[in-house]
């Protein structure tokens, strides 16, 4: 409500808004704004699926590669993604048969269908709403605290604020294990609503999407009480715990932790993916790996590195390791999507079957990314292999950004070259307003001997 109410209130008109939210529900108050045509944010979680698919490891790893392009030229992650590549595949299908007929579920709906879908939604939100109107609950009267005592200075505010966040990452934990056990003893249910987001969102006040991403992470931290104590002790943060949380095991727990001590959010979070992806592309269990060593992380970045130079015209740089001949066995193919998209993968595999197209559906994706996304990106200057180099990616460790440009080290005015290890891929924004901003420094060498330097604080 807070959030709603804050998107259109002014200083001068705050009073106000606040009394009329006072005896409104979300959702009318979300309506209201709507009339206004004020943007607002649906925070419900959308329903989730398991997409599988039985392939051969060379087809395995050819779909990685086919998400890693699109990646790298849609700036998209996760199900974004995959969604891509399945419109690509529907693109590919229709330009191969233009009088295709498009089962249900690819085409739009007709005006019956439509009529349906909408008489019965607002049927669901009379019912919602009558459940709301009964369960507002009147503000108790506020009686004042005292004044925050701010603290003064650059390192009182910064340890005043890691203080707060070390708090608010158990807190959240805290509040994904209640939300668990709301789930478990079917609270919802037993006090009338519609469901776990309809609770949270009117009876709880907090946003739906981000009590599931909480009670996700404390199901996952149920088998792995190293990862809240590590919280709790302040070894690792929020954002570290969620993502070790997706790969440790009971056995690979404690090395995923000290791996992470060390490293950046970024860094870590690209260590996982990578590990994520050879685990899907290899049919095996993610939770055995482990921390990846470093002949791992350069296998997967020669693999990016190469989709990257395809996607901008470049020719493929030679990899650091050497070419392995691997025995052309089955794996399986798993991912976790939305429900929609989940609906997208089984019609369109359907359609791929009746057609009898050579090949396995998984196959037929990936010809159609490569034939439509290959040279995507036209670099005309002289830095491509900067760009492939650091697998057109914001080098900066902390930043995820791939709205690349190129950096010379020793800067031309100071009588710094074109050599390759005096040039580093910045987004435009720690390019230009950090580092020529003068609030970050970066030297050495690179590609791997840098050294970053920002207010004072330094990280190798």
């Amino acid at each position: 409500m807070v959030e709603l109410v804050a998107r259109v209130a002014t200083v001068e008109d705050e009073g106000e808004w606040i009394a009329r939210a006072l005896g409104m529900t979300v959702r009318e108050m979300r309506a209201e704004l709507k009339a206004r045509r004020v943007e607002t944010i649906d925070d419900c979680a959308p329903a989730r699926v398991t997409v599988t698919a039985t392939v051969d490891r060379i087809d395995a790893w050819a779909f990685e590669q086919a998400r890693l392009m699109v990646e790298s030229v849609g700036g998209v992650k996760g199900e974004a993604a995959i969604e891509a590549i399945l419109a690509e595949g529907l693109t590919e299908l229709i330009a191969r048969w233009p009088g295709i007929d498009l089962p249900w579920g690819l085409v739009p709906e007709d005006e019956d269908e439509r009529k349906w879908r909408a008489e019965l939604a607002a049927i669901e939100e009379t019912a919602r709403a009558a459940v709301e109107r009964l369960t507002i609950v009147e503000a108790a009267e506020y009686g004042g605290e005292d004044e925050i005592a701010w603290p003064e200075g650059v390192a009182a505010i910064d340890g005043k604020l890691r203080e707060a966040a070390r708090e608010l990452a158990w807190r959240d934990l805290e509040l994904g294990e209640l939300g668990r056990r709301v789930i478990e003893h079917d609270v919802w249910k037993v006090l009338g609503y519609s469901s776990f987001e309809h609770y949270f969102r009117e009876r709880v006040g907090l946003s739906p999407s981000s009590m599931g991403a909480r009670v996700a992470l404390a199901k996952r931290v149920m088998g792995l009480p190293e990862i809240e104590a590590a919280v709790v002790e302040g070894r690792i943060g929020y954002e570290a715990a969620a993502a070790i949380a997706r790969v440790a095991g009971a056995g690979t727990v404690e090395a995923w932790i000290g791996h992470a001590e060390g490293r950046t959010v970024k860094v870590l979070r690209e260590e996982i993916e990578a590990v994520e992806m050879i685990a899907r592309a290899e049919g095996v269990a993610v939770e055995g790996m482990g921390p990846p060593d470093e002949a791992m992380i350069s296998d997967v970045r020669d693999l990016e590195r190469a989709v990257i130079a395809k996607v901008i015209g470049e020719e493929s740089p030679e990899s650091e390791t050497e070419a392995v001949e691997v025995e052309v066995t089955t794996t399986g193919l798993r991912m976790s999507v939305g429900e929609e998209i989940g609906k997208f993968w089984r019609t369109l595999e359907r359609l791929h079957g009746t057609l009898g197209i050579e090949g396995s559906f998984v196959a037929f994706l990936v010809r159609a990314v490569m034939k439509a996304w290959g040279g995507a990106i036209r670099v005309e200057d002289g830095y491509r292999d900067v760009y492939v180099r650091e697998r057109w990616r914001c080098a900066s460790p902390v930043c995820r950004s791939r709205n690349v440009t190129p950096h010379h080290v020793v800067y031309r005015s100071r009588g710094g070259g074109e050599e390759r290890d005096n040039l580093v891929a910045l987004c435009e924004v720690c390019h230009l307003e950090l580092v020529h901003g003068g609030r970050l420094e970066v030297g050495g060498v690179a590609p791997g001997g840098l050294v970053w330097r920002a207010m004072g604080w330094a990280s190798g």
